[in-house]
């Protein structure tokens, strides 16, 4: 029977800090260790061999979870369109069809009417990355 040394309330919050990211003095921040402290605590962490195998159980627990991915989402939207246009529901196969589109980014999430330009935000992919095109309306 192997003994396992117990975690301390700040060292679970500090691993869920981790596991979500942040670097080791951050986690210590939320995990709230001392202010002047947690520089080096986050680093003292990540030197105690009970912590870090915590931390590569649950990111191997957590990689076995199912991921969402841009692929699996087109294919589950045309699998969804074909079903949906064998039984003739148009409004369905097309709504499919429209978010295999958002997908790839193919229409615009917002558009910001600036002076004679229209600006079109457009969220591809990463919810965090933002691409801006200016569209001249003159002509249109």
């Amino acid at each position: 029977m192997t003994k396992t040394k117990q975690r301390t309330v700040k060292q679970q919050v500090w691993i869920e800090g981790i596991l979500t990211g942040l670097n080791p003095t951050a986690a210590a921040r939320i995990a709230k260790y001392s202010p002047k402290m947690c520089k080096s605590q986050g680093y003292e962490n990540t030197t105690k061999p009970h912590l870090m195998a915590e931390i590569d159980r649950r990111r191997a627990e957590l990689s076995q979870i199912t991921t969402v991915t841009v692929e699996g989402q087109q294919k589950e939207h045309a699998r969804l369109a074909r079903l949906a246009e064998e039984k003739g529901d148009l409004t369905t196969a097309t709504r499919n069809q429209e978010l295999i589109g958002k997908t790839i980014a193919a229409y615009a999430d917002k558009n910001i009417n600036i002076g004679e330009k229209t600006v079109i935000i457009i969220a591809p992919r990463a919810p965090k990355v933002i691409v801006s095109k200016e569209i001249d309306t003159k002509g249109a």
